[in-house]
């Protein structure tokens, strides 16, 4: 996943801790750049972003949104929904 925030760390470290693959991004160009690289990546945006940037993303790319109290499980919950075939723990 591309983990795109304006603070880090985040919940990166925590998400790599449960065995995610993780790239930050701080910048649009950033989240556009390794989503070239890595196509299939979804893009978790924190709620550290800016709504403007977090549109254009949004627009280009499958997102998942998280509010300001999100927590790991949550994302791993959304993650399993949004992706039922991938192995998700």
């Amino acid at each position: 996943m591309i983990y795109f925030t304006r603070e880090l760390p985040g919940l990166s470290e925590d998400l790599s801790e449960h065995g995610f693959q993780v790239y930050e991004a701080l910048a649009v160009s950033e989240v556009l750049y390794l989503s070239q690289q890595n196509p299939t990546l979804v893009v978790v945006i924190d709620h550290t972003v800016e709504p403007d940037a977090a549109n254009e993303v949004a627009g280009r790319r499958i997102t998942l949104r998280l509010k300001k109290k999100a927590t790991v499980r949550d994302v791993i919950w959304e993650l399993s929904a949004l992706l039922p075939h991938a192995v998700v723990q």
